[in-house]
């Protein structure tokens, strides 16, 4: 946390706890983690042995997580001409802006950068990134998220999670995509750094069919590659449409009662 591996110390601190009855704490940091925690104490400290930074009753709280982001899509607003502002409307700009993603890596690039070192400023430390795989972006988005992944590694966790459709030339991306885990085990030496999850947004399929098909291939993605699987689910105002959550939740259980689903891949 400090040079020449000195440590730290943030004295005077509040932490976030229901039973710390408005006491303070100081907090020991050594080689980046905290080692111990107790009651703030006026006693004297070798200073020459330590760093001390008095926080003075400041609130210490854990560092944050994007739990979903997407690392490619960011920063579009300014080249989307909205209208009518709904949904639909959203959905026709994003894939006229992606028409352009693979001729422009380094633009790619430098949202991505962008959007990490804000997140860092914010407190984000750790993120699931999403990064398309599909017939208009084929491997771009993944290929540049892998180097943002890597040039960033000392700044945040960058999960990436590879996401696609069920179309067939969509598929014939993703798999390979999803041979870039470093877990999978038809490859000894996978590149690095690779994917974590694997994913799609059923909800934009033209049918049920092909929907329920794009949940079946995630999931054996995912299987076959050792893999977590991330779903956008039921993005919908039709109250009339049986949520497809139904669906994953029913394969899913039938795959685990079939030994066919790694208990240990979380699915979200």
């Amino acid at each position: 946390m400090s040079a020449s591996g000195r440590g730290l110390l943030l004295r005077n601190v509040r932490l976030a706890l229901d039973d710390s009855g408005g006491n303070l704490f100081d907090v020991r940091i050594c080689d980046g983690k905290v080692v111990k925690v107790s009651e703030a104490s006026s006693s004297g400290l070798d200073e020459q042995s330590i760093e001390t930074l008095d926080a003075d009753g400041s609130l210490l709280l854990p560092s944050l997580c994007h739990a979903h982001i997407h690392l490619d899509k960011c920063y579009l607003l300014d080249r989307c001409t909205l209208v009518e502002g709904d949904f639909k409307e959203a959905l026709q700009v994003t894939a006229a802006a992606k028409s352009e993603f693979s001729q422009n890596e380094d633009d790619l690039y430098a949202r991505g950068r962008r959007l990490i070192l804000s997140s860092v400023a914010a407190g984000v430390t750790s993120m699931r990134a999403h990064v398309e795989v599909d017939t208009t972006v084929q491997t771009s988005c993944l290929k540049v998220g892998q180097r943002l992944k890597a040039d960033m590694k000392n700044l945040c966790d960058v999960h990436l999670s590879g996401e696609s459709r069920h179309h067939p030339r969509a598929r014939a991306q993703l798999t390979p995509a999803a041979q870039c885990s470093p877990k999978t085990p038809s490859s000894p030496t996978p590149p690095e750094p690779g994917i974590a999850s694997i994913g799609s947004a059923p909800y934009v399929e033209p049918t049920r069919a092909h929907a329920e098909a794009n949940i079946r291939l995630i999931l054996d993605l995912a299987h076959a590659h050792a893999l977590h699987a991330d779903f956008h689910l039921d993005y919908t105002l039709d109250a009339a449409a049986p949520p497809l959550v139904w669906f994953l939740l029913a394969e899913l259980a039938a795959r685990m009662r079939a030994g066919a689903w790694d208990p240990a891949r979380r699915v979200a």
